[in-house]
């Protein structure tokens, strides 16, 4: 079973979640003097990457060489045109990769984003069947822990509701994998009521709490093994140690006591 960590991580991935696509490289001075801006442009525009670089490549290079910018840009669209296919289009949907304005140029552009936009409806059922599983395993994990006896009717009954969804969930991807590039497919919403009735922020909350109490028990357990420690050697017959380790005992006390309090706000806002 995955870590919860990485279940908590899926199952709140939004389903309008992209990641950006870009570039924050910055030349050195000697690329600069000797880069091959066509070439460069080339390789950017196969890249996909977004035309905003271009400013960072004046920012970057000026002081050195100025940007030939109209080289770079004549290689750039040659580049785009060998990105903006079909294919790569509907794979770069697929992906959850942001699409930058590669394709703003080339002709057809607009009839070319069809494609896109089937790819991003794959990742969308992907996604959303990605947290329907994060939701119920993290649910099945929740419910076996003994500190969450007192909610363990709501986690389990959080933790049937996304079962039930999941079957459409799995259709969901299966059609709209099944259409590929061909045709349009929609995802239908299947957690928008588990959203609005609270339930995914719900568990999600106690997942949440649940991890940070692991975290401070391990910690409080550290501490009580180092008090334990020190409260041993508090007698010994050599007063600079005996003090010493009065004061690692005070001190391992202090961390006990804060963290207990750190666990009692916890509980408290959990409700357990």
């Amino acid at each position: 079973m995955k870590p919860l960590r990485i279940l908590m991580a899926a199952a709140m991935i939004s389903a309008a979640a992209v990641s950006v696509q870009g570039c924050n490289s910055i030349m050195s001075k000697d690329e600069c003097l000797n880069t091959n801006w066509e070439a460069r442009g080339e390789n950017d525009g196969i890249a996909g990457k977004a035309s905003s670089i271009i400013s960072e490549y004046h920012e970057a290079c000026d002081d050195y060489r100025p940007m030939d910018e109209s080289s770079y840009r004549r290689g750039r669209e040659r580049g785009a045109k060998a990105y903006c296919v079909p294919e790569r289009l509907y794979n770069t949907g697929v992906a959850g990769t942001e699409l930058t304005d590669i394709c703003s140029s080339v002709p057809g552009s607009a009839e070319l984003m069809v494609y896109y936009q089937r790819g991003q409806m794959v990742y969308l059922a992907q996604q959303q069947l990605d947290t329907i599983d994060g939701m119920v395993q993290i649910c099945s994990i929740l419910s076996d822990k003994g500190r969450w006896q007192s909610r363990r009717y709501r986690i389990l009954e959080i933790g049937q509701a996304a079962s039930k969804v999941r079957p459409k969930a799995k259709a969901a991807l299966d059609k709209v994998r099944a259409a590929g590039m061909k045709k349009d497919v929609a995802v239908p919403d299947l957690l928008e009521e588990m959203k609005s009735s609270g339930m995914i922020n719900t568990v999600l909350r106690y997942a949440d709490a649940d991890q940070k109490l692991d975290e401070i028990e391990k910690k409080m357990a550290d501490y009580e093994k180092s008090r334990e420690n020190s409260r041993q050697c508090m007698y010994s017959s050599s007063k600079k140690l005996a003090k010493s380790c009065s004061e690692s005992y005070d001190y391992y006390s202090q961390q006990i006591s804060e963290l207990r309090q750190e666990r009692y706000e916890i509980w408290s806002q959990v409700g357990i």
